[in-house]
């Protein structure tokens, strides 16, 4: 029984670890991904009105 606690604890510790590295990801993709598309279209409109 002790040893499955201690099992199921330090499982619980590795998925947190991993759930909060997966978040930091996503965080910098979609960070990313708003840079790219805030970049292009200021680029566009800058060729559409001669900016």
């Amino acid at each position: 029984m002790h040893r499955a606690r201690r099992q199921a604890r330090i499982e619980h510790r590795r998925r947190t670890r991993r759930a909060g590295a997966r978040f930091w990801v996503v965080v910098v993709v979609l960070l990313a991904v708003c840079v790219f598309l805030a970049l292009t279209t200021w680029r566009e409109i800058g060729r559409l009105f001669g900016l």
